[in-house]
């Protein structure tokens, strides 16, 4: 077998990947946002808010939860 050490993703990585996810989740958001308040009839994007704010406040947990056990693992 071989003694290779396994590579651990650098630092970038990890964090740009944390970009892609909450464009992705807000997309996301936005589209079933929208579905919801075409679906139900309301005019004012009342699903559409709530669903990107409440995408927002989970991402930026997720961030500051992934920011303090990386400073943790120093």
């Amino acid at each position: 077998m071989d003694d290779k050490k396994i590579k651990q993703p650098s630092s970038l990585m990890k964090y740009s990947s944390l970009g892609v996810e909450l464009v992705v989740i807000l997309c996301l958001a936005a589209w079933l946002g929208r579905w919801l308040d075409a679906k139900y009839g309301v005019e004012k994007g009342l699903f559409t808010i709530f669903l990107l704010v409440f995408a927002v406040i989970g991402s930026m947990y997720r961030l500051i939860k992934s920011l303090m056990n990386a400073q943790n693992k120093k």
